[in-house]
């Protein structure tokens, strides 16, 4: 116990780690309540959670490379901590790894994001896809695969902070609002006939 404590009171140059994913619905209530006290934007997720306290660990312009849940690079309920983690982090690379990640039949959509602590950049970032392919063809992919580049600064300012990988991302990153105006909110439509 005392040498965690040690290990979760000194500073790092890199941090690399697959955190355990868990739901806040999945969560202990202890857990849960923790979680919500310490991690408020974080919350939804422990493997995000875990980020934010590695974000912690890392020294100034230290490097984390993490295994994470995929959703929270463009779902909505993650947003606050999209928003936070681009403001506060330099990311280097995002890889897609999508659902056949692991070896062991996880059910999982993870991606792997390599970032430094600090000052954010709007520098290029390397991305990869390889979500369509089986787990033993991935590693082949990634080293002959061509990159696909996108600034950061194009995620911070992308609608909710969506962190799209490439520019056919970028292209599917449109909202309903580039092509619809809704002017009365839910209803049939055609609420004036009957009036």
């Amino acid at each position: 116990l005392s040498r965690a404590a040690s290990l979760l009171a000194d500073h790092y140059h890199l941090v690399v780690t697959n955190p355990p994913y868990l739901g806040l619905g999945a969560m202990s209530d202890d857990l849960a309540a923790h979680v919500r006290g310490e991690f408020d934007v974080a919350k939804r997720e422990l493997a995000l959670c875990m980020t934010a306290r590695i974000s912690q660990l890392v020294r100034p312009c230290g490097t984390m490379a993490l295994v994470l849940p995929g959703e929270w690079t463009y779902a909505r309920a993650y947003r606050a901590f999209r928003s936070q983690f681009l403001a506060h982090h330099s990311v280097h690379t995002l890889v897609r790894l999508g659902p056949n990640a692991f070896s062991s039949g996880v059910r999982a959509n993870p991606v792997l994001i390599v970032a430094s602590a600090g000052a954010t950049t709007a520098g290029a970032i390397a991305t990869f896809d390889v979500m369509k392919e089986s787990v033993e063809e991935k590693g082949q992919s990634l080293r002959s695969m061509d990159v696909a580049v996108v600034s950061q600064r194009v995620w911070r300012e992308a609608p909710d902070n969506r962190m799209l990988g490439s520019a056919r991302d970028l292209r599917l990153g449109s909202t309903m609002a580039d092509y619809a105006d809704a002017r009365n909110g839910l209803s049939a439509g055609d609420s004036a006939r009957f009036e």
